[in-house]
């Protein structure tokens, strides 16, 4: 992270905030600050989301500008990957087809149920508060994308749009077995609920709760729930949908 040295000391003065006021949102102490703005300690992963909270950007926005394209590459390719095997696990034998809002919706509960257990999320990018739910500001990138390179397709059904991959097994070469699972147990209960059901659980929960729209949501919010809520579906399901 040293390259980025630079870079969040100038972020920082861009957007007048002070070392101090910097640190207190890390977490750290002024002369720790001042160590990661001069190269000498690295950022975490937690601590570079709390950074991108305070200055108003995404860590997609941090990196991407950054000369470290190959990383955000990489990044992206992987969340390429959670988006089509959440599009698998949220389909049913009836109708393979996932409401595009749904499937953001169930990638949101991925990455965030996987920061709850590890303290990592799946895809490390940031996610904002929309009158939808929380949804990552590369999502409706990523289904472009994945739609021009033929590995999914879009259709108009009324006022839904229904996403449906295009191969019967979706990739996971970047994924790990654990994150496989977690995937599975967050989207398959979804799997037959529509889309307002899901966007309505999610507004009940913190991290959608502590944040206005348009602000980004922290990964820490989810800390401040008791148990995992992205894991304890089956319990709440009914509740939650009936």
């Amino acid at each position: 992270m040293d390259s980025y040295a630079k870079k969040i000391r100038s972020l920082r003065e861009g957007k007048n905030v002070t070392q101090e006021e910097a640190a207190s949102a890390l977490g750290v102490t002024r002369p720790t600050y001042n160590a990661i703005e001069t190269g000498k300690r690295d950022l975490t992963v937690e601590e570079l989301h709390k950074l991108c909270v305070l200055l108003g950007i995404t860590v997609e926005q941090f990196l991407f500008s950054s000369s470290q394209s190959e990383s955000y590459e990489s990044r992206m390719a992987k969340y390429k990957e959670l988006i089509l095997n959440c599009l698998q696990c949220g389909a049913t034998m009836n109708d393979p087809g996932v409401g595009k809002t749904k499937l953001a919706l169930m990638v949101y509960m991925c990455d965030f149920a996987s920061y709850y257990e590890n303290k990592i999320s799946l895809s490390m990018l940031s996610y904002r508060h929309t009158a939808y739910g929380p949804i990552a500001d590369a999502y409706y990138r990523m289904i472009d994308e994945l739609y021009d390179e033929g590995a999914i397709t879009i259709e108009l059904r009324g006022r839904a749009i229904l996403l449906y991959a295009n191969e019967p097994a979706a990739p996971h070469s970047l994924l790990t077995l654990e994150e496989l699972e977690l995937i599975k147990k967050v989207c398959e209960p979804w799997h037959d609920q529509p889309t307002q059901a899901i966007v309505d659980f999610v507004k009940g929960n913190t991290p959608w709760k502590k944040r206005t729209l348009g602000e980004i949501i922290a990964y820490d919010d989810i800390l401040d729930e008791q148990t995992n809520p992205f894991l304890a579906l089956d319990s709440t399901k009914s509740r939650v949908i009936a």
